[in-house]
């Protein structure tokens, strides 16, 4: 694997592993629709340049990258929610019906 996608897979996984206590792997109940709405929501915030520090400071281009982390996140939840469903058809599994694809 190349290192560059390891460092932001590493990336990825910090930021999931901070925000776990608060909610978990709630992601994977969602609605695909709010997903959908919280990439956008993400998006949003990226080009707005809207960064929430708690107190802290970032850098410009610190405070991009961590937009853009959460931007990656979103869509791995939704990457791995529209491949398991998709798998979950091919071999003919029931879903519950909380994909709403």
């Amino acid at each position: 694997m190349r290192n560059e996608i390891k460092e932001f897979a590493m990336s990825m996984e910090k930021k999931l592993v901070e925000k776990d206590e608060r909610y978990g792997d709630s992601w994977k109940e969602m609605p695909m629709s709010e997903l959908r709405g919280r990439l956008q929501e993400e998006y949003k915030e990226w080009t707005d340049g809207l960064i929430i520090n708690l107190g802290t400071y970032v850098s410009d281009a610190e405070a991009e990258a961590i937009e853009l982390i959460d931007i990656a996140n979103v869509c791995m939840m939704m990457f791995h929610r529209l491949i398991s469903n998709a798998h979950s058809a091919r071999c003919g599994s029931v879903t519950s019906g909380k994909g709403d694809l």
